[in-house]
């Protein structure tokens, strides 16, 4: 079970059902939802202080209040912390190339997801993050 997920994005519809796929699939007992990236950020800054990270973040790529981009560039000095223990999975509409090819560039994230969020991407995560906590454990 996937103990803290972080669902952020500005679209109040994608954040229900995403929030609904991680509750029913059960391998969660709910989500932090934030419609505002800064929020999200100030209560990770406090999830840092006291080692209690999320284990999973989605976070949309394209917020007018902050963009992913920016909400990344402002958790880099955190990169070591956050390495293994806290999964940032992007979100898009976008099919431009440059999105992912600068996803992939980024050692934050580790998956660019397209919209929509979907229950097969979530038990693909989960598989992920179960072989990547075997590897680092």
């Amino acid at each position: 079970m996937i103990s803290k997920v972080y669902l952020i994005d500005d679209d109040e519809i994608c954040l229900l059902s995403s929030e609904y796929i991680f509750t029913e699939s059960h391998y969660s007992n709910g989500c932090s939802i934030f419609n505002d990236p800064r929020k999200a950020l100030t209560t990770l800054m406090q999830d840092l202080e006291t080692d209690n990270l999320p284990e999973i973040i989605v976070l949309d790529m394209h917020i007018p209040a902050m963009s992913g981009w920016e909400f990344l560039e402002k958790l880099k000095p955190y990169e070591a912390q956050l390495r293994n223990k806290c999964f940032i999975y992007m979100l898009t509409s976008s099919v431009n190339e440059s999105d992912l090819v600068r996803a992939q560039s980024c050692n934050l994230v580790f998956e660019l997801i397209r919209k929509p969020f979907t229950l097969d991407k979530l038990n693909q995560i989960v598989r992920d993050i179960v072989i990547m906590k075997n590897k680092y454990a």
